[in-house]
């Protein structure tokens, strides 16, 4: 009976770890994701001059004149009128 009562506590306890070594793993995966997929720190947000989302600055598509879009299909039309 105690053989028993020793050997469910010390799978317990190794379940237990493996179990907080996972989970400790996989939640500094998450903040890697996380930092890896911000943009760039203190980078200018501009608007897109068609529909008015922001976007980061490196992101956006510029025209001749210095407008600014969030994608090319509002670029173009932006141009038609």
């Amino acid at each position: 009976m105690i053989v028993r009562l020793i050997l469910f506590l010390l799978i317990f306890f190794i379940g237990w770890t493996i179990y907080r070594q996972v989970s400790q793993y996989l939640s500094k995966q998450k903040t890697r994701n996380a930092k890896n997929s911000q943009s760039k720190p203190g980078e200018k947000m501009t608007p897109c001059a068609h529909c008015g989302t922001y976007v980061p600055e490196s992101e956006s598509i510029k025209d001749t004149q210095g407008n600014r879009f969030c994608s090319q299909g509002h670029l173009k039309q932006f141009q038609k009128g």
